[in-house]
């Protein structure tokens, strides 16, 4: 049972009803363009700190970790916008306690 006495399925259909499309459009267009430029953007940080030599230093590694950790974040992206735009899990459930 969902909050307020209601089931999980009626207030997924009552979401389903009075959800913006557009808005959700949006949202995934956004995260789609942040997923791309994030891990374009990280490799190539990374690819710059493992190729050049004179990079190696200690705070390029701590910047090299922070990039790490952003595409950690940033390969669940997908599995948000999937979640955003269904109303509710519908991925495997073994992939529900890492994700949710």
């Amino acid at each position: 049972m969902a909050s307020g006495g209601y089931t999980r399925d009626q207030v997924y259909d009552f979401l389903r009803e009075y959800t913006n499309d557009e808005k959700d459009l949006v949202q995934t267009g956004v995260l789609a363009v942040n997923f791309i430029v994030g891990v374009a953007a990280n490799a190539c940080l990374l690819t710059s700190i493992a190729v050049h030599k004179e990079l190696r230093s200690v705070p390029n590694l701590l910047i090299g970790a922070l990039a790490v950790s952003d595409l950690l974040y940033l390969f669940n992206m997908p599995v948000i916008m999937v979640v955003l735009n269904s109303y509710g899990w519908i991925l495997p459930d073994f992939l529900c306690t890492p994700f949710h």
